[in-house]
């Protein structure tokens, strides 16, 4: 049973013989009373300040897991972000590698293409030099036909090693040249297409091939270096077709 200091304030005790003064008994039990009651009032402040605390401390504790819960949210959510950023990087990465590769393949095909043109291009260029070069060097010191061995024709026409005469056409650069002029000519009737030329030049020369081979079956007495050319007058069409040995 709990003592109230009211209780105390209420207690009576009987007087006996010898016993205890009851005035001082009344005054100590006022000093407990009065200080029990203060003790009460100080333990029902701490209980308030304690329970006050346990409130606030709850609150600090709910905060504080609140606090570690939007903690541990705000970290999940970074993580997730910085996860989706970096695989995204990646792949943005990965098209550019594989977009630069592809160009760089295009660079490289188009690269050997070039060089492959550049190879074709220098080795036609080289073959027509040593053409244009061979051309040169076929091409006679001066102007003209080369008539040596149209002479040594005239002078034997019998030697097996003697060129035919078909083998003193025009050439080629001077039927081009004709056909240039007979096109660019202001008067074109004066003037004879290379084809005419050499068709009325191989009409002279077969008769006159003719007459050397009858000239040689003729007796010893009438004289070899005749030239047979001169019973019968050349066209001056064909006579512009070669140069002779008087030239």
């Amino acid at each position: 049973m709990r003592i109230r200091s009211v209780d105390i304030h209420n207690q009576t005790f009987s007087v006996s013989f010898r016993g205890f003064d009851p005035g001082e008994v009344d005054e100590f039990l006022e000093k407990i009373a009065d200080e029990l009651e203060l003790l009460n009032s100080e333990k029902e402040d701490l209980e308030r300040a304690l329970k006050a605390e346990k409130e606030t401390r709850a609150k600090v504790e709910e905060a504080l897991a609140s606090s570690h819960n939007m903690q541990r949210t705000i970290v999940d959510h970074a993580r997730r972000e910085a996860q989706q950023i970096t695989n995204a990087a990646r792949a943005d990465a990965k098209a550019f590698i594989e977009e630069t590769r592809s160009i760089a393949k295009d660079y490289l095909r188009d690269l050997e293409m070039l060089k492959e043109k550049r190879i074709t291009f220098l080795s036609e260029l080289a073959g027509m030099a040593s053409m244009l070069s061979e051309w040169v060097e076929r091409q006679p010191d001066e102007p003209g036909h080369d008539t040596s061995a149209l002479e040594e024709l005239l002078a034997d026409p019998m030697n097996p090693t003697a060129p035919e005469l078909e083998d003193y056409q025009t050439p080629e650069s001077e039927e081009s040249a004709g056909e240039d002029m007979a096109s660019t000519a202001s008067e074109p009737a004066s003037f004879v297409t290379a084809e005419e030329e050499k068709k009325e030049a191989k009409e002279v020369e077969q008769p006159t091939l003719t007459g050397y081979m009858e000239n040689s079956d003729k007796p010893a007495t009438e004289p070899e270096d005749e030239d047979p050319s001169e019973d019968e007058e050349p066209s001056p069409r064909s006579a512009s077709s070669f140069t002779l040995a008087e030239d």
